[in-house]
């Protein structure tokens, strides 16, 4: 689920008087030559100057926190408002009158926001010393509304305020009762800048700044299942979630200890597997760079591109070989359902759940039907989750219209099935450490099927304990493209019992052996003991 966050949040949930001349909007001629004039005595703030001046009507209450934020370091350079006012009303005249709508006070308001920061910054130019900017930390000796303020306060480098505060508005409606102080946050974020990030992005670049802030106030947050993404990472996260993608076809995992990102999985039809890559091989190199010096995100981008052009990626094989494949880019389908029938029972694998997992789960399941298995195996092991509305989609296929699925906390209503179609063989769902949310509510869903309350299925879980994640996560869209993934509610399986945290434990417990395949071969065993004999 994806939601627009702009500045349109803070402004609806700050409560903003409004100020402009109210009537006709003042030409920029006017406008400049009010700009000339200095203001009454009594006028000294640079809201009450742009009042005087007759700037279009914007909302004075959200100014509120950056004129408290900037008014030690305007004494500390010897700025007086009237000075701020002029420059960043000129700025506006000239940079910003004809680009936006005079009538809409939102824009407005935004547009005199970017010109009074970067006055601001002008005449009060933040630090650039890293200990001067440590020294700066001062939790107690100022009281801001937002994180983003005490580091405005505190002269760090300048960011896209709006942005941050737009994601803080965000974070308080979900985490409020977690939620550290904003001197806590601001803190927190400051340390963590100065700790990993002040050497690797360039102080001058506000972009760059700004993500890096954001990133870090996600990690004070606490919540290991939120994530702030850059515009380029947000595009193939959702593709990821589309289930369709421009690459090679490959899967990789990091190891959290080397970094190092092992392939995983080939797409069966994608040009990596016919490139001879192989499951098990190190991605070494991608165009001659080190994936060690590019880092995680950065070797999925490079791998990825444009239909048609190619990359060359370098792998480590067993036995220390590197081996180089130049491969063309094409576009892909991920397949997430695979399926096979051995001596009439069905073997359904879902390695995830993607926009396009439902469709394949549910041409998996019809070819079972036409096969007229007697058992099914449902695979989960190594699921990590995915899109809800993918796994209620597929749970949804087995059980009959209107049954439920699942129910959350808060956020959303209760979801049940809406096809009429149902299907009922016994059946042994496998799950181990690695099965996790969406993976696990289709676990939790076919072991709650199956008891009395229900009896709507006949599974037996088999494995080792889940993960226990049961809690779920919206993605909120910025202006820029940009995304924040947030928890918003805990789901329920039918049974209305959560196991976020404690996990899924397994009917039969069975540990994976150094060989063979102990679980599948006692699911096996199982409904071998169900079925009847031909």
């Amino acid at each position: 689920m994806k939601k627009l966050v702009s500045l349109a949040l803070i402004l609806c949930l700050l409560c903003c008087a409004l100020v402009g001349c109210g009537g006709r909007i003042l030409t920029a001629e006017e406008l400049m030559a009010n700009i000339a004039e200095d203001p009454p005595a009594d006028r000294t703030d640079v809201v009450a100057i742009f009042e005087t001046w007759d700037m279009p009507s914007f909302y004075s209450g959200t100014f509120r926190p950056y004129l408290a934020a900037y008014e030690g370091r305007m004494q500390t350079h010897g700025v007086t408002p009237l000075m701020l006012a002029r420059m960043a009303a000129t700025d506006f005249v000239e940079t910003e009158y004809d680009a936006i709508n005079l009538s809409n006070r939102q824009e407005v308001t935004s547009a005199l926001l970017r010109c009074y920061e970067r006055a601001a910054e002008t005449l009060c130019p933040p630090l650039t010393q890293a200990e001067d900017l440590r020294a700066a930390i001062d939790t107690g000796g100022q009281t801001h509304d937002y994180a983003s303020m005490y580091l405005v306060a505190w002269g760090y480098p300048s960011f896209v305020t709006q942005k941050l505060m737009a994601v803080e508005t965000l974070f308080d409606i979900y985490y409020y009762k977690d939620m550290k102080t904003p001197a806590e946050m601001a803190a927190a974020v400051a340390n963590a800048f100065l700790d990993t990030a002040y050497g690797a992005v360039s102080l001058t670049d506000r972009t760059s700044v700004t993500d890096a802030y954001l990133t870090l106030y996600v990690d004070a947050i606490g919540d290991r299942y939120s994530k702030y993404r850059v515009p380029e990472l947000a595009e193939q996260y959702e593709e990821d979630r589309n289930g369709e993608y421009v690459g090679i076809g490959i899967t990789v995992q990091r190891d959290e200890q080397t970094d190092e990102l092992h392939i995983v999985a080939l797409n069966p039809e994608g040009p990596a597997k016919a490139a001879g890559i192989e499951v098990g091989d190190l991605l070494y190199a991608v165009d001659g760079v080190l994936v060690s010096e590019l880092g995680y995100n950065a070797a999925i981008s490079a791998v990825r591109g444009e239909v048609g052009t190619t990359v060359t990626v370098t792998v480590l094989r067993d036995g220390g070989a590197l081996i180089d494949c130049t491969i063309e880019r094409v576009s892909l389908v991920d397949i997430t359902v695979t399926y096979s029938i051995k001596d009439g029972i069905g073997y359904i694998q879902i390695t995830e759940f993607k926009t396009n997992t439902a469709e394949q789960f549910r041409a998996a399941i019809d070819a079972m039907e036409q096969a007229g298995v007697r058992g099914v195996i449902y695979d989960l092991r190594d699921n990590p989750g995915g899109a809800l509305s993918s796994v209620t989609d597929a749970i949804g296929y087995l059980v009959p219209k209107g049954t439920r699925i699942a129910s959350f906390s808060t956020y959303m209503d209760p979801v049940d099935s809406e096809t009429e179609h149902a299907f009922r063989v016994p059946s042994v769902v496998l799950c181990n450490e690695n099965t996790a949310s969406a993976g696990e509510l289709f676990t939790a869903a076919l072991r709650d099927f199956s008891t009395d309350a229900f009896d709507l299925q006949d599974a037996t879980i088999v494995g080792v304990p889940t993960y226990g994640k049961g809690v779920m996560q919206s993605t909120f869209t910025m202006y820029d493209d940009s995304t924040v993934t947030v928890t918003v509610a805990q789901y329920n399986p039918p049974s209305g019992v959560n196991y976020d945290g404690e996990g899924i434990v397994p009917d039969v417990i069975v540990q994976q052996q150094a060989e063979g395949d102990a679980q599948l071969s006692r699911a096996y065993e199982i409904l071998r003991t169900q079925i009847p004999n031909e």
